[in-house]
């Protein structure tokens, strides 16, 4: 018997119990959520935004002149700590011809890291927000360990300040500084079009990760494709949320161990005090620059840092989503932009 609504507007209650999500409902309203909020992305556009290249000459003023005017921007040369590679450059942006320009120079070179850039195009800077807001919950990175996010707020790096850009939010970083893997996203304007974008970077930090990855080369950077770029996004990226029931159980689980830990200490605890003391920490260490999940919805806390931080609670209750089995994926325009100057 289904429930009626009374008059006065509340509902009735029936004896009916709430059905049971399962992993699978899980999914599909996991799926839901994520074409939902990509309806507002018109098109991607991959780009390669920033190589670190080491170079093997000391002084080598003269290519890296030619270099500027066929690259977005170019810094250095600056010294570098290896023995056979004393200096290295940064590009960003880098067009083909720079790149045939360094292969045509026939030095020793190893490229030390490359940031392959994806930026979904909105119509507004909100729409780009609500994306990054998305992801920020439940994007989630394969073999990520247990760093957790890292978030910077706009206008400032670490311990200086730099001029704040044009975007809204802070950006969101899955690892720290010179991981041999991380994903940092932001909401701004794209930089080949000027337009208002979400934009989401893969970053691959040493020479054996650019190459397990197919750039270890500048050659494979000019080989790189639109059909690379969706697969390298589909290696590191995926979508990830919670079954409540299974995070509940996990939690009680949790809680009972620290009962257990904290008697055999002489320290015991009823357990409505060990689930308030326990829901308080899981919810501060899961919580983001604008997000605090809340305490009796553990579920709903973003994804990587309940994975990181709490696997114990968080691998059992988890549904993973690859990029590629969502539809409104497959229907953005994916376009290989090459950079012009």
């Amino acid at each position: 018997m289904s429930a009626q609504r009374s008059l006065s507007g509340s509902d009735e209650v029936t004896s009916r119990p709430t059905p049971r999500r399962t992993k699978a409902s899980t999914a599909r309203e996991l799926s839901r959520s994520v074409e939902e909020t990509f309806k507002f992305a018109r098109r991607c556009l991959v780009y390669v935004d920033t190589v670190h290249i080491l170079l093997s000459r000391a002084n080598w003023k003269d290519l890296v002149q030619n270099l500027r005017p066929r690259c977005g921007k170019v810094i250095g040369p600056k010294p570098s700590k290896s023995l056979h590679y004393p200096n290295y450059i940064i590009i960003h942006q880098p067009t083909p011809e720079a790149i045939t320009m360094l292969i045509e120079a026939y030095e020793r070179m190893l490229i030390s890291r490359v940031d392959v850039a994806y930026d979904f195009e909105t119509a507004h800077l909100g729409d780009a927000w609500g994306l990054h807001s998305f992801l920020r919950m439940h994007l989630t990175q394969p073999w990520h360990g247990r760093s957790g996010l890292v978030e910077i707020e706009c206008g400032r790096n670490g311990g200086g300040t730099r001029k704040p850009r044009k975007s809204m939010d802070s950006t969101t970083y899955y690892r720290r500084a010179g991981s041999p893997r991380n994903i940092a996203i932001y909401s701004s304007k794209s930089k080949p079009t000027s337009k208002f974008c979400l934009h989401l970077e893969i970053r691959m930090h040493g020479h054996v990760h650019c190459r397990r990855y197919g750039l270890g080369s500048l050659s494979d950077l000019l080989r790189f494709s639109c059909a690379d770029a969706k697969a390298l996004l589909g290696r590191n990226c995926r979508f990830s949320a919670f079954n409540p029931a299974l995070i509940k159980k996990g939690f009680d689980r949790f809680v009972s161990r620290e009962m257990r830990r904290m008697s055999r200490r002489g320290k015991p605890a009823t357990r409505a005090e060990m689930e308030r003391l326990m829901g308080n920490y899981i919810r501060a260490l899961s919580q983001t620059s604008d997000y605090t999940p809340d305490r009796s919805r553990l579920w709903d806390a973003p994804a990587q840092n309940l994975l990181d931080r709490f696997p114990d609670i968080a691998k059992g209750a988890v549904v993973h989503l690859p990029w590629s089995h969502v539809g409104i994926i497959k229907d953005i325009e994916f376009a290989y932009c090459i950079p012009r100057n």
